[in-house]
């Protein structure tokens, strides 16, 4: 998805764009091990779990979005606006993607049960 954004919105794309990439992915992946870890412990609600979850990487990111946002109003090089928009784009396709498959994956999951 993170790509199809990219690609979308016609990003500059250089070295430091990937490590944006690579940064995200490495985002979402720590989100999943955190909602996987935390549903294993409560397994009374799963929106709260998700909720919190969800709260608590938005607490932990926030020096991310200010050095992305720096980072997009760079005018002085390139490739650092290309880092800061990768990133940008990759938290907000992180957000839209997390809330609609983890969603649709407990509906599937309730509806089996």
């Amino acid at each position: 998805m993170l790509l199809l954004t990219i690609r979308w919105t016609n990003v500059f794309l250089t070295i430091e764009g990937i490590l944006g990439i690579v940064i995200t992915s490495l985002i979402n992946y720590m989100f999943m091990y955190m909602t996987l870890k935390n549903l294993r412990k409560e397994e009374v609600n799963k929106n709260k779990v998700v909720a919190k979850t969800i709260y608590k990487i938005t607490m932990m990111l926030i020096p991310v979005y200010l050095i992305a946002i720096t980072f997009i109003f760079a005018t002085v090089n390139n490739s650092i606006a290309s880092l800061g928009m990768t990133l940008m784009w990759g938290i907000v396709a992180f957000y839209i993607y997390n809330f609609i498959a983890t969603n649709l994956l407990f509906y599937s999951i309730e509806k089996e049960a």
